[in-house]
């Protein structure tokens, strides 16, 4: 039965889950939205209210949650007006999520943006203190202007629950979750979205679930379709599934840093993982730009070489003969390992020329020098000699004048 809700005029059903149904509306100004229909026992109210107050006036520009207008939680049933991100497609709305271009992502070139964008928008609901708890294909949407948002945070499988049917949200739940949801009053509830964030991360990249991928995949909604039916919910038997496998290999070309990322959310145990999504983000960050860094070094390192090669290439006296060669149309056949080789071998030759000449250069400033020295001293004692032998004719004149009968021989 479509819901009344005053100041809204309801109409078709786009989405229907365990937890309600949604309707696509339009407020009392024209504008399109959605109304979520909720089951008292599938939904904790009280649970639902508290994530309402504590976004109430959060205005979001970047990826994070679907904005809710408004909360009519006293109605029968409650109800939830939110933003509507559907197209209409051959006459019919269809909600613009994963789940109904699941094709477009899984193990394309496009996964890993997605992944970087849907990291961010739970990083802004950890921000604000609110634990998603519901996460699924179905629930990540894609707003008009492209940015990744998430919805039915704080429904599903959580704390006060009385029933809950199958649905493929149980597939990306953490092990401890599936056996006591009430741990999210312990604020483990942040881990649990870690790991549900580690599980779609690893299917979109690879194109399958990293563990019990075959049993998952069986009971997973087909691409388009919001819920499967038919299918048993039992959260002791997935959660022990979980436990006895091991993340398969990955086949797909990614980075080694998000690849650790992902393994780290996809841990079994809690304290192994990241805190919340603001950690994991801010250390993606830090090691995207270690490995940004790392690249920027190594195209740099490259280029120096490859300018200095070009530099000893044209500065040397092979280069010439070789671009002659060229002119004439019979040096490019040579490969150009072959002619680095040539050059390299050129450039040694002339540097041993040049350390030779500076070494003879060296000798003959040392070799001057020395007869600079020579030459001094000899003018030195010439000089000296001079004197001397005019000191003796001074002498010998005034040993005749006073009579050098008693003088020594000389």
């Amino acid at each position: 039965m479509k819901p009344i809700l005053p100041g809204y005029q309801i109409g078709e059903l786009i989405g229907e889950g365990v937890c309600g149904q949604v309707w696509a509306a339009k407020d009392s100004k024209g504008e399109a939205v959605a109304v979520r229909t909720m089951s008292s026992l599938s939904v904790n109210l009280d649970l639902v209210k508290e994530v309402g107050n504590r976004l109430q006036g959060v205005a979001v520009e970047g990826h994070g949650p679907v904005p809710i207008f408004l909360q009519a939680l006293d109605r029968k049933p409650a109800m939830e007006v939110t933003s509507l991100n559907a197209d209409v497609v051959e006459g019919k709305l269809v909600p613009r999520n994963l789940q109904s271009r699941l094709t477009d992502y899984l193990g394309t070139s496009e996964a890993e943006s997605v992944v970087r964008c849907l990291a961010r928008a739970l990083s802004t609901l950890h921000h604000y203190q609110v634990v998603h708890g519901n996460l699924k294909p179905a629930n990540v949407f894609v707003s008009e202007e492209g940015r990744i948002q998430v919805a039915d945070y704080g429904l599903g499988w959580m704390p006060g629950i009385d029933f809950i049917g199958f649905s493929d949200a149980l597939l990306y739940m953490a092990p401890e979750q599936l056996l006591d949801p009430s741990g999210f009053y312990r604020e483990a509830g942040y881990r649990w979205d870690v790991f549900a964030f580690g599980v779609l991360a690893y299917r979109l990249l690879e194109g399958k679930f990293p563990r019990c991928h075959s049993s998952f995949e069986d009971v997973a909604p087909a691409v388009g379709v919001l819920h499967k039916e038919g299918v048993e919910a039992d959260f002791a038997e997935i959660a022990e599934g979980l436990s006895q496998e091991k993340i398969q290999p990955w086949e797909g070309q990614h980075d080694d840093a998000l690849k650790g990322i992902v393994e780290r959310c996809l841990s079994l145990d809690p304290k192994e993982r990241f805190r919340d999504m603001v950690e994991l983000c801010e250390v993606w960050e830090r090691e995207t730009l270690i490995t940004r860094h790392a690249a920027e070094i190594d195209f740099v390192g490259k280029k120096l070489q490859r300018g200095r090669r070009l530099k000893r290439i044209l500065s040397g006296g092979l280069a010439a003969s070789i671009i002659v060669g060229a002119a004439s149309g019979s040096g490019w056949w040579m490969r150009e390992e072959e002619l680095a080789r040539k050059v390299t071998q050129a450039n040694e030759s002339k540097d041993a020329a040049e350390l030779s000449a500076e070494k003879a250069l060296a000798a003959k400033a040392q070799a001057d020098k020395a007869r600079d020295s020579a030459q001094k001293s000899s003018d030195s004692f010439e000089s000296k000699t001079k004197r001397l032998s005019k000191s003796q004719s001074l002498l010998l004149n005034w040993a005749l004048s006073e009579g050098g009968d008693e003088l020594p021989i000389l």
